[in-house]
């Protein structure tokens, strides 16, 4: 048996042996993948429903304050002005509450990526030292079949011969 082929057969075996957890695996990053796009979604859409309903407030706010204080610009000015720091307020803090999100989500993806890659690597290690095994089992069991082969041959020659 080559080289060659021994290599190919150890590569057959890894293959039967982990293809289905190497798949397993990858399937389960994909779904997390997609839990957090999903939840990236779902902030991404919750935020924009709280900033218009914020803008409703405050286009609201803003109708009644013109209303009462059309007599008295300088009033109206001073709630105009208090209006915008308040939305300004209230969205740096939802861009600041999004980015805190972002950067958890970020976090659990590299810390389940990190768990996964060392999972891989010991499984890859244990995979190895049982084909390592299989194989000094196998070479064994060739030399013994060999040497057997070989007795035969030479207690047939000699009743033959």
């Amino acid at each position: 048996m080559s080289e060659t082929s021994a290599e190919n057969g150890i590569e057959q075996v890894r293959d039967l042996l982990f293809g289905t957890q190497v798949r397993q695996i990858e399937d389960r990053i994909q779904r997390q993948e997609q839990m957090v796009v999903q939840r990236l979604e779902a902030i991404a859409s919750e935020f924009k429903n709280a900033t218009k309903a914020l803008e409703g407030m405050v286009n609201s706010r803003l109708s009644d304050i013109i209303a009462a204080q059309s007599e008295t610009n300088n009033a109206l000015e001073a709630s105009i002005s208090s209006l915008k720091e308040e939305l300004e307020s209230r969205s740096r803090s939802s861009i600041e509450q999004l980015n805190r999100a972002e950067r958890s989500l970020s976090e659990m993806i590299a810390d389940s990526n990190g768990k996964l890659v060392e999972a891989l690597g010991r499984q890859s290690e244990q995979s190895s030292e049982a084909l390592n095994d299989l194989e000094n089992r196998l070479r064994g069991d060739l030399a013994a079949k060999s040497a057997l082969s070989k007795l035969f041959g030479d207690l047939s020659a000699s009743i033959n011969g």
